[in-house]
Formats: C-alpha cells, structure tokens, sequence
C-alpha cells in the first residue's frame, strides 16, 4: 500500500504514513506533488495548495493562471527557501525572457529526483559562504542577492546564478542574463543546471560575484504558440557552457 500512495502522491515512500508533515517539504518538494494535479479551473490549481503551503490568499476567479503567480508571492513573503525558484520549464522557447516564478507545478515534477540533495534554506546547514540576505516584492520586481558565475567571456551578461546555501558545490543554477545595471531575466529556462553539471563544475572554480539581481516576472514564449520554434534560439545567444548543461540534464 504504501507504494501504492507514493506512487500517487510523489512522497516518498519511507516518508508516507511515517510522521511525515507536509511542512517538512521544501517549497518545490510539495510543488512537485502537486505536479500531476488537473483542475476543472485554472485558478484552482492554486487555490487547492493554500493549506499545504500555510498560506491565506483571496480567491479571485477569473484571474486565471495569476492565482498560481499569486501563490507563489504569498509563500515567498513567509519562506527563505530558494527551492521556490528550482524549476523548470520544457514548453518555453529556451531564449526566451522569463521571471523567477513558475507557470504551474508541473514545472516543479523534475524536483522529485532533486529535492533531498541541496540545502535550500539558511537553517539547513551551520556555515554560510555568503550571509543570507532578505529577498522581497519590489514594484520593479523580485529583489535577491545571489551567487553569480560568469559562462563565458564572450557572453559577459549570462550567469549562472547559484541557488539554496553552503558550500558552492553541492548548489544547483538556474541561467539569468543581465537586461541592464541590477535588472535580470531568467533565460535558457527549458534547463536546471544540476551541482553536479560539467559546466558548472568547470566554472565554480571562478570567484563568486553576489549581486544584487531585480527580476521582473514575464511572460515567456511558448514553443506551442509559435510555428519556428527555432526562433529564439537562433537570435538569442547559445553557447558552450548552456548546451553542455542541456546535454547533461538528458542524462542525469
């Protein structure tokens, strides 16, 4: 049985019927359950993850898929756990502009393989390299100090922007390009860069630059939407390092 129910809910399965709260989860781990999750309205898909978050909210129909950017604002006003930005997304096109929200949880269903192995927030581990610093909702967007590691020098505004804490490689990526002085999008968003990518191995080695990053939610473009797919890929910038990331993250 307990199989059964693991398989149904994504909770482990030593996990299930064992003492195990929802609140031991990290934000992208309880995301992640829900990532098979269909609703008869778009809205719900948020609204029905209010209690395993801890979070209040209105309920506003007809705002659409909003409500799951919303939910996201309201479990970031009471978390520091960086797994809330750990996702990815295989539908936008991979040059494509995007915030540091997920769409949906079915962004969050690669965690499952993820979620145990980093420490996502400043009370998982006892030493820091950098002292955790708040983040918050701007008007210009979501403010955050992070980690970042230039990918090439040829490329001088695309990152590796480090997520969770302690020591530098145990810590996945997310890929963000600077748009101008503190504003940055996330790019590449179809990859989570793993600790564990040869990419960003080769490049930790580097001294890490924690910047202040401003990042906007935008709207990405979708491949579904779009005839070229290719398009973004083609006038955006591709590189070494992201496509050694992309061929990795098919294997890992």
């Amino acid at each position: 049985m307990y199989e059964l129910l693991s398989q149904a809910t994504g909770i482990y399965e030593r996990e299930v019927f064992q003492g195990f709260q929802p609140s031991d989860g990290t934000i992208a781990q309880r995301m992640s359950w829900a990532s098979k999750r269909t609703t008869n309205r778009k809205e719900d898909i948020a609204y029905c993850l209010l209690g395993i978050f801890n979070v209040k909210m209105p309920l506003m129909y007809r705002e659409g898929d909003y409500a799951f950017i919303r939910l996201q604002q309201e479990i970031m006003r009471v978390s520091d756990d960086h797994s809330l930005f750990a996702w990815k997304d295989s539908e936008v096109m991979s040059g494509s502009f995007c915030g540091l929200f997920a769409r949906s949880p079915k962004q969050f269903k690669h965690m499952v393989t993820e979620i145990s192995r980093h420490d996502w927030k400043p009370s998982d581990v006892a030493y820091h390299e950098e002292y955790p610093t708040p983040w918050a909702m701007t008007n210009l967007g979501i403010e955050i100090d992070l980690p970042l590691i230039p990918i090439d020098p040829a490329l001088p505004s695309m990152y590796f922007a480090l997520l969770g804490y302690g020591e530098k490689k145990d810590r996945p990526a997310i890929i963000v390009t600077r748009l101008h002085n503190v504003n940055f999008a996330r790019i590449h968003a179809d990859i989570f860069v793993r600790h564990d990518d040869p990419a960003l191995i080769q490049k930790r080695t580097q001294h890490l630059q924690i910047e202040q990053l401003v990042v906007r939610q935008r709207q990405p473009y979708i491949r579904s939407e779009f005839k070229d797919g290719g398009y973004f890929e083609d006038s955006q910038v591709t590189n070494v390092g992201v496509e050694h990331c992309r061929s990795h993250e098919g294997h890992g």
